[in-house]
């Protein structure tokens, strides 16, 4: 059997793995889509994964799949290649990048010492490094009063937390934000394979005044 002009190479566990020889890295296969594959487009790189001793453990073993292995046994991965494909350059894809958003416009008040979430993300993943952000608009109604801010994952580990205290009386003459600031930040986070939950909460620093949060997001790139 002959790959062609191209060669997928899918991860079929929840880790990424390298294929070492060529110098490949399959990321995991986080939710069955084509983020754990590799295209291949060269003739040169083809060629050296016809004879890849890593490619065939890794199929063989059940790790990975390859469009085109014909599993004959014989030590080698069956390709056909035509002179055009041996001239071509190099030109191995870079699979899509795995991001996960939520986003609450809405404004959202408390007048409590004590959190109250504004906004969460629920998602599966792979075991992998991605990078968390969050940003939302927050205001104050008392001069003085700050606002806390905190970002936690699966409601134990505590990545972020921040006192603000946005100006409550000035209103923008251009913009007209009436004391809105922003509140932002970002944290390289490692995470299991499985399902996580990402969090913001926002709370007053002074029981019975009131603080203000809206236009709430968080992003999770992998990184």
């Amino acid at each position: 059997m002959a790959f062609g002009r191209t060669l997928d190479i899918r991860n079929n566990t929840t880790s990424d793995i390298l294929v070492k020889d060529l110098g490949i890295l399959v990321p995991a296969n986080i939710d069955d889509n084509d983020i754990n594959v590799a295209r291949i487009t060269s003739s040169v790189t083809l060629d050296r994964a016809n004879y890849s001793r890593d490619l065939k453990e890794l199929v063989d073993a059940g790790t990975i799949s390859v469009n085109g292995y014909d599993g004959d046994g014989d030590g080698t991965l069956s390709a056909n290649l035509t002179a055009e494909q041996s001239a071509s350059e190099i030109n191995v894809s870079i699979p899509k990048l795995k991001v996960e958003y939520a986003e609450d416009e809405t404004e959202s008040q408390t007048t409590g010492v004590e959190y109250i979430e504004k906004l969460s993300h629920t998602f599966t993943t792979g075991a992998a490094d991605y990078l968390v952000q969050w940003g939302a608009e927050v205001k104050t109604t008392f001069g003085q009063i700050g606002i806390e801010t905190r970002v936690k994952i699966d409601g134990l580990s505590q990545i972020h937390e921040a006192h603000w205290t946005p100006n409550s009386t000035r209103t923008e003459t251009i913009t007209g934000l009436e004391g809105w600031a922003p509140a932002s930040g970002f944290q390289k986070v490692t995470f299991t394979a499985g399902q996580h939950t990402v969090s913001l909460d926002f709370a007053s620093s002074r029981k019975g005044r009131s603080v203000n949060m809206r236009r709430a997001r968080l992003l999770v790139t992998r990184i």
